[in-house]
């Protein structure tokens, strides 16, 4: 069910009686392509290099700010 996308949720569908319509299959087999499509983008190697990097840099600048503003909470520290 979980690999088959949107294709696997309208079999449940027809399974527990629904009517299915036109637009339901083509709304599924769109989602399916999408999540393939963005599937096949994330893995290849360099959107991971990229997304490694920007995470370094995110990770990096929270500690600058986190070094310049001190403590911002600390327990029964009032």
């Amino acid at each position: 069910m979980f690999n088959e996308g949107m294709t696997g949720r309208i079999k449940i569908m027809k399974a527990l009686g629904f009517k299915i319509g036109h637009f339901t299959v083509t709304s599924a087999f769109k989602a399916n392509y999408a999540r393939i499509k963005n599937a096949e983008i994330k893995s290849k190697s360099y959107t991971l290099e990229a997304r490694r990097a920007s995470r370094m840099r995110k990770k990096a600048t929270n500690e600058h700010f986190a070094e310049l503003e001190g403590p911002t909470y600390e327990a029964g520290s009032f």
